[in-house]
């Protein structure tokens, strides 16, 4: 049995909420990522997923009857991805601490699970308007699903998650200042080696806008809802 230090790292959030620079400051922590993409047009320090677990996620999802922007009502599998994903596994857990970053682990969390057991979560929020901008703004990425619906679809999962299991919650609106702080706090909850500096994050990686998208009040009031009752959840480093 693992001691809790060995167990992998899942980074969780919501597409657009700061994944890819929490992932990029973990692994410059010492997290061991993998072979993942380390750059690319809309993020030139790379969004830090590994493309054959992205693959096995958008498959599952598909053979589920969904997609990374209309879920699933249930995740179904079979072996032949539970073959490729134990393959994944035995591939890239090749060193320890090791962690693995995808948005649509949030949708396939019970898929993972199954394979490896107990996990070390770690997760960001961002504001639901800023999130919902992002993605239209984003050439190509138009989702299937009304953007801040898809944002509640993640973010209750992650609620859920929160409410059950130890995360460790950051915010991706939180001042850069205190953003760094909760990082260095988190690296060392995690018993990772704190680096000199933390240069994946960049105030320029963000928008700081936050003009809420043509929607009904009951839609955007169950998304502050829903943000509100996560910011209860994250990191507090006051201590």
């Amino acid at each position: 049995m693992s001691s809790i230090a060995e167990l992998p790292i899942c980074v969780l959030g919501m597409h657009r909420s700061g994944t890819s620079c929490l992932a990029g400051s973990l692994e410059q922590a010492g997290v061991h990522l993998g072979e993942v993409v380390n750059k690319s047009p809309s993020n030139p320090k790379g969004n830090k997923e590994s493309k054959v677990q992205r693959g096995i996620n958008e498959d599952l999802l598909a053979f589920s009857g969904g997609s990374w922007d209309k879920p699933p009502e249930q995740l179904r599998w079979n072996s032949d991805l539970q073959a490729r994903r134990d393959s994944f596994i035995e591939n890239a857990w090749t060193a320890s601490p090791w962690g693995f970053k995808d948005p649509r682990s949030l949708l396939t969390l019970p898929f993972w699970r199954e394979a490896l057991g107990d996990l070390r979560f770690v997760a960001t929020v961002r504001h639901p308007a800023a999130v919902a901008r992002s993605l239209m703004s984003r050439a190509g990425l138009q989702p299937k699903m009304a953007p801040l619906h898809l944002w509640t679809e993640y973010n209750q999962r992650l609620l859920n998650l929160c409410q059950t299991e130890t995360v460790h919650l950051v915010s991706f609106d939180w001042h850069q200042s205190e953003y760094l702080g909760a990082l260095e706090h988190l690296f060392g909850v995690l018993g990772l080696t704190l680096p000199e500096q933390i240069p994946f994050f960049e105030k320029g990686l963000r928008s700081e806008e936050k003009l809420w998208p043509d929607c009904d009040q009951e839609t955007k009031t169950k998304a502050e809802k829903l943000y509100s009752d996560l910011l209860q959840h994250t990191l507090d480093i006051s201590t």
